[in-house]
């Protein structure tokens, strides 16, 4: 054990206007209930906008699902109050029925793929905004599924889904608790912004970019890389991604190109600096990807490259607590450019994660000065995971990545998914949470 340089940060505040700085907390559900979101702006529901979509056999359970998105349960108020927003209600929701038991995963899948080809081309009804689609719970690696069946047939047609198993639904304790995290991910998949954090500045472009691989085809790994671009505030602005390749300089040319994309799109202001957050697995392939989109972008701005690791094997322990549990936002200082994060607090559950290292490549034209506010901007990006209200305090351009890699890694398998669609208009959306 050694001691090294450490400090608290302070708490995080959470936004909810961006024009009136009174409406803000520390807790996201009980500050969004009182002061509504962030921005509901791009959100248009009109009858239609939400399409329902589940066995006809568990009709029962999606008429409840429904009820309880739209007029609440529990302590949550039901999605107009909850997020100020006009629902369309009763006849004005549109369902769509799949004829099957669920008794076979695998012919269960066909028959969602099916319906919803169907449905497609014969339906004569406004195109949903959002799918809810009640799924049984499978296996995340079980392919043929309703789960990644539905989630590839919507996407072939640019809607974004929101996945609800039946097994939640019948668990009632379950269900009242998961229905607010629920309509929050449908609420981001519309468009809208919850919150954000509030942010000493707010010209940064943060862009989180990497690798996985997602499964191996004739006997060779494939790798699939993508750019998750948030601002300052957390706010996240769009995923570019691209079909995986076994090839490493395709996959290095592909990757440069999704990066370039993030950085010619439509911002509201031109970025003051670039912060880039590299995966633990990111390398020389990935920094010079960067520098060689800023480049081709015309970009010349100073940039920072953060290694953000959450499996370091550095430990912090606070031994004026009988748990040692260090206190969330404790930085320990290992250096000008490393130090260890911890974005996570003891909770009812057990003690938190481990720490986050970040580390700043020596290849960054930020000025080494500016590492401690770089850490406490990956502390605050912690509180922009819009995935639940109480969901793990980790940045979200790592939360992010590890979905969008664990859903596009699965889907590579469906066969109706069309990975051209992962640079459709989806992509200013997390439809992958």
């Amino acid at each position: 054990m050694i001691s090294v340089p450490g400090w608290k940060l302070p708490s995080v505040k959470l936004r909810f206007s961006p024009d009136i700085p009174s409406r803000m907390g520390s807790h996201a559900f009980t500050a969004l209930r009182q002061h509504g979101p962030y921005d509901s702006s791009a959100l248009d529901l009109r009858d239609g906008s939400l399409l329902f979509v589940f066995p006809g056999s568990e009709q029962p359970l999606a008429r409840r699902l429904a009820d309880a998105l739209l007029n609440g349960v529990g302590s949550y108020p039901g999605f107009a109050k909850m997020f100020r927003v006009d629902v369309p209600t009763g006849h004005a929701l549109k369902s769509l029925k799949v004829d099957t038991n669920l008794q076979d995963i695998a012919s269960a899948g066909r028959a969602y793929r099916e319906t919803i080809a169907t449905w497609s081309t014969t339906s004569a009804d406004q195109e949903p905004a959002v799918a809810i689609v009640l799924v049984p719970r499978t296996e995340r690696f079980e392919i043929e599924t309703p789960y990644y069946e539905a989630k590839a047939a919507f996407a072939s047609l640019a809607i974004p889904t929101q996945m609800v198993s039946a097994e939640l639904m019948r668990d009632d304790a379950q269900f009242q608790w998961s229905v607010a995290n629920i309509a929050l991910a449908i609420f981001a998949k519309l468009g809208g912004i919850p919150w954000a954090v509030e942010a000493p500045r707010d010209d940064d472009l943060i862009i989180g970019i990497g690798r996985a691989d997602v499964g191996r085809h004739g006997g060779r790994e494939r790798h699939f890389g993508y750019a998750v671009t948030f601002v300052s505030n957390g706010i996240y602005r769009q995923t570019w991604s691209f079909t995986p390749t076994a090839d490493e300089a395709l996959y290095k040319q592909r990757l440069q190109e999704a990066i370039e994309g993030a950085l010619r799109a439509d911002l509201d202001q031109p970025p003051a600096r670039l912060i880039v957050h590299l995966a633990k697995q990111a390398g020389k392939q990935e920094i010079e990807a960067a520098q060689h989109a800023m480049n081709a972008a015309r970009l010349e701005v100073p940039v920072a490259f953060l290694r953000l690791d959450d499996s370091s094997l550095h430990d912090i322990a606070d031994t004026d607590t009988a748990t040692f549990a260090p206190p969330k936002g404790l930085v320990a200082k290992l250096g000008a450019r490393r130090a260890l994060l911890q974005a996570e607090e003891l909770g009812a559950l057990g003690p938190p994660n481990g720490p986050l290292l970040v580390a700043m490549d020596r290849r960054s034209t930020v000025s080494e000065k500016d590492f401690d506010a770089l850490t406490a901007q990956v502390f605050r990006l912690a509180h922009a995971n819009w995935r639940g209200f109480n969901a793990q305090s980790k940045p979200a351009t790592l939360v992010y990545r590890e979905q969008l890699a664990s859903l596009v890694g699965h889907l590579q398998d469906v066969e109706t998914w069309n990975p051209d669609l992962l640079r459709s208009e989806l992509r200013t959306r997390p439809w992958f949470l």
